[in-house]
């Protein structure tokens, strides 16, 4: 299982630079971020191959789909807030720019609602 986090890029060249998604250099945010996502890791999953990766975009639908052909997955499982209307127009969906891009398929949790 592979546990995929976006995160701002930390350095930014020249707009049209290409930059890899997956950093050379570790950062301290970034180590940060991988030890807050092995803590959502239960405990009962410790038999799989589970790996956690922060790559780094401006573009979070694009980066997953980058990460999910990279690493080879079988299928995508997101998590989503199920925002609808006014909301999803101004904001974007990142899980549907997925859903419409990715060539694996793509399973959608939506947030417990309170």
């Amino acid at each position: 299982m592979h546990l995929v986090h976006v995160a701002t890029p930390t350095q930014r060249g020249r707009p049209l630079d290409p930059h890899d998604i997956f950093p050379a250099s570790p950062s301290t945010q970034r180590g940060e971020l991988v030890e807050q996502l092995r803590r959502l890791i239960p405990t009962n999953a410790s038999g799989f191959d589970n790996q956690v990766h922060v790559v780094e975009s401006d573009e979070p639908a694009l980066a997953i789909c980058q990460a999910a052909e990279r690493l080879g997955v079988d299928a995508l499982c997101l998590g989503t807030r199920g925002r609808s209307g006014l909301s999803r127009a101004v904001l974007g969906s990142v899980a549907q720019t997925v859903l419409a891009q990715s060539q694996r398929p793509v399973m959608l949790a939506h947030q417990p609602r309170d």
